[in-house]
């Protein structure tokens, strides 16, 4: 073989390499960049893990104080089946034609009150406060 062949076949050889190195970086870049997107995730699933454990926590501390905690839910079902209150003929007074015209008028966001004076608060067609005037 001589030299002009062999420095062909060493270029050749040299540019397979240097594409071959070229693709190696790219998938160290590719992979590199999912790296940081799986310790991305991993990090705010531990603060989600973090938080839920405080919510435990916390529910731990209250039955080892021995409180119990009385839900909205059971709360509601006391009123109706022990006191014998029909809530929804109280939700019938309290969201009178009155307070829905002015509602309606008005929007969301205000303070609105009924033909009593009662003062209610809406936010998104949700009552989220009842006061007296």
């Amino acid at each position: 073989m001589n030299a002009n062949s062999e420095l062909i076949e060493i270029k050749a050889n040299k540019d397979i390499l240097s594409e071959k190195l070229q693709k190696s970086q790219n998938l160290i870049n590719t992979i590199q960049v999912e790296i940081k997107k799986i310790k991305s995730d991993i990090l705010a699933l531990e603060e989600q893990e973090r938080k839920i454990n405080e919510v435990i926590q916390r529910g731990k501390d209250e039955v080892n104080r021995g409180e119990i905690i009385i839900t909205d839910h059971a709360w509601k079902r006391y009123f109706e089946r022990i006191l014998g209150y029909d809530l929804e003929e109280i939700r019938r007074k309290i969201i009178d034609n009155v307070l829905i015209q002015r509602k309606n008028i008005l929007g969301s966001g205000v303070a609105i009150a009924n033909k009593e004076g009662i003062m209610f608060n809406f936010i998104n067609n949700k009552v989220t406060t009842i006061s007296q005037k």
